[in-house]
């Protein structure tokens, strides 16, 4: 998964807290910044001594690296200021299409992101028309993008769990881990939406979504999850059970 951040209407590949770790000042905030201004910043010793040739990428040089070798891109894309929301989905979309990149999935914590996505992509739904089969055997039809997310977390002003199915045409939700259960996998496997668990870093977390069947499951410790994704195959096997390919 990449974070992006728009500056000047140029997108960059980081977060606020990747910035503050680069310039050894954490009241840095992103959007106050120019792209020149954080293209000249000069790491902190110990960065240099840890990685060599340290900079902050475009979006458009992450794509071009790395869409062509994995099966999905997620954008996470972050909102901020000054400038917020403004031209933010418009830079997205320009720069995934620009570059051909057809496995990206956009989605944002303000769902404003995403709907405009959903406006302004010209082949945002690009899995029309068919009728579906979901994991339980549902037969579903209709229109979905599957360049599209939206996320489900803890309201923090509320303390309570944001809508979860709230956004037409979106193919793809981004859950809160802790959220994630039987019933909310199986309510949006009903209406054929993926779910994706966020961000999971623990083994005993990595192992319930296993069980709960999500998806897809977003982490910083990905040789961790390969190992829980082997176990669990290797004890299946060795239980008796056939694995599909």
């Amino acid at each position: 998964m990449f974070l992006v951040h728009l500056m000047e209407f140029c997108l960059l590949f980081m977060t606020g807290r990747d910035l503050q770790q680069i310039s050894g000042n954490d009241t840095f905030k992103a959007g106050y910044l120019s792209s020149r201004e954080i293209k000249e910043l000069v790491p902190s010793f110990e960065l240099q001594q840890k990685y060599h040739d340290l900079g902050v990428p475009t979006i458009e040089d992450i794509l071009m690296f790395i869409s062509g070798s994995v099966r999905e891109v997620i954008l996470d894309v972050k909102v901020g200021p000054p400038l917020y929301e403004k031209g933010l989905a418009g830079n997205v979309v320009s720069s995934y299409t620009k570059l051909g990149c057809k496995n990206c999935v956009v989605w944002a914590k303000s769902d404003n992101i995403p709907r405009d996505v959903l406006r302004l992509a010209p082949d945002a739904t690009i899995n029309s028309g068919p009728t579906k089969c979901t994991n339980d055997g549902a037969l579903v039809a209709g229109i979905l993008s599957e360049q599209v997310g939206y996320i489900v977390m803890m309201d923090p002003s509320t303390g309570t769990r944001t809508q979860l199915l709230r956004m037409r045409g979106a193919w793809v939700v981004g859950d809160y881990h802790p959220l994630i259960d039987e019933k909310l996998v199986k309510v949006l496997h009903a209406r054929n939406k993926k779910v994706y668990a966020w961000t999971v870093d623990n083994e005993e977390s990595m192992k319930k979504m296993l069980i709960e069947r999500v998806d897809a499951i977003i982490t910083s410790n990905p040789s961790v999850l390969k190992r829980v994704m082997q176990d669990a195959k290797t004890q299946c096997l060795e239980d008796g059970f056939s694995l599909s390919a």
